[in-house]
């Protein structure tokens, strides 16, 4: 394996959703306290967004009818763990936290689930959930925190998308699907709740 390609594995491996979803916690803690106000309610959100979604992968190893699906069967939980802790997040926000911008921030990632499941789904293309999961974090940190963390999200965001095409886990198209797919759960979390 050529030193480019490994390259190109490791960059898909430390963008893993559950990553990036722990990253826009941790700035919007440490950068901006007043959407994510306390350690507490920083854990809590990791939870929802990073944790639960990670239980996908030594459940899937855990369980036998899981483990004979394979990646498939990895795939699926983690996407069903995925939607039960960002939906959960969301209600945890709404009722309990109560700022605005962290219900968005849980809004974005439950409409994103809706978007890839419609693309992927329902018209039968082939939206990629890592574009998805990169491009959120990303689209919302330049949103909030502005400034100097935009250079910083274009890099990740165009090294994360020279990992996915070069080490042939998605095509351009489904990797530019993907980010479009959170562009849309950005714009209706948007009217929705700024």
């Amino acid at each position: 394996m050529c030193a480019e390609f490994r390259a190109a594995k490791i960059i898909r491996v430390i963008t893993v959703p559950p990553v990036m979803a722990a990253w826009l916690i941790l700035a919007l803690w440490l950068c901006q306290g007043a959407i994510v106000r306390t350690g507490s309610e920083a854990a809590l959100s990791i939870v929802f967004l990073s944790l639960l979604p990670l239980l996908a992968y030594p459940v899937s190893a855990l369980v036998p009818s899981l483990r004979k699906k394979g990646r498939e069967g990895q795939r699926n939980l983690a996407f069903a763990l995925s939607f039960a802790g960002y939906l959960g997040g969301w209600v945890y926000a709404r009722f309990f936290a109560g700022e605005r911008t962290l219900v968005f921030i849980f809004a974005v990632y439950v409409f994103s689930v809706i978007v890839l499941l419609v693309f992927n789904k329902l018209l039968r293309l082939r939206a990629s959930g890592h574009a998805c999961s990169v491009s959120g974090p990303i689209l919302v940190i330049c949103f909030v925190l502005r400034g100097w963390w935009i250079p910083i999200c274009a890099a990740v965001f165009a090294v994360s998308f020279w990992g996915s095409i070069r080490s042939g886990r998605h095509t351009v198209k489904e990797y530019l699907l993907g980010t479009l797919s959170v562009v849309i759960a950005i714009a209706a979390a948007w009217c929705i709740y700024l």
